[in-house]
């Protein structure tokens, strides 16, 4: 299932606190200062962190396979495209992807690259999750979604992880003979 979020409810929605790729940009404003209404500020990066520490524990990737370790209820990832905006690269080595916005996107900010890394968000119901290798993982709506390079392609692997254990009683020699029949009768017949 893919997602497709056009550029007027993109606006709506957004919020990641992302810098211009570019390094040639020699404007004495900031530039992301007028993405705020899509890139979000450091308060929503703080936000995001503590929700996904709440829901994702890792996620881990080698080549086009990648494992997802959670504590809540998820579904498998599905592709999310987003009107005027495309991932252009990411890195989990890194952990920076770049999107690049379209002038016709309809988002408040202007045509460009931006760089993108965990905990940041695209809009206020989509939050960055991890950087992969090619894809971003994204935590949108509630559900997890990827946006993926052009070409690229991902298999997804959820782990559920209890967040607590069970402590196993330590056994010793004789603890053991006592709970376990086996044990027991092994030492009987050698008498």
């Amino acid at each position: 299932m893919t997602t497709v979020v056009t550029g007027l409810s993109m606006f709506l929605t957004l919020a990641v606190a992302a810098a211009p790729a570019s390094a040639d940009d020699t404007s004495a404003e900031d530039p992301t200062a007028h993405c705020e209404a899509v890139f979000g500020d450091e308060s929503d990066h703080e936000e995001n962190q503590r929700m996904r520490e709440q829901r994702i524990e890792s996620v881990m990737q080698v080549g086009d396979h990648a494992d997802i370790l959670y504590f809540e209820d998820v579904e498998e990832p599905s592709l999310m495209s987003i009107k005027g905006m495309t991932l252009v690269s990411s890195s989990i080595d890194d952990g920076v992807a770049e999107v690049r916005i379209e002038s016709e996107s309809g988002l408040p900010c202007e045509a460009g690259a931006y760089t993108l890394t965990t905990d940041q968000s695209i809009g206020r119901d989509a939050h960055v999750v991890a950087v992969l290798d090619d894809a971003v993982l994204l935590e949108f709506d509630g559900e997890l979604r990827y946006l993926l390079v052009d070409g690229a392609r991902v298999d997804w692997n959820l782990i559920w992880r209890s967040r607590f254990s069970i402590a196993t009683p330590k056994t010793g020699k004789g603890r053991a003979a006592r709970h376990n029949p086996k044990v027991r009768n092994r030492r009987g017949k050698r008498r």
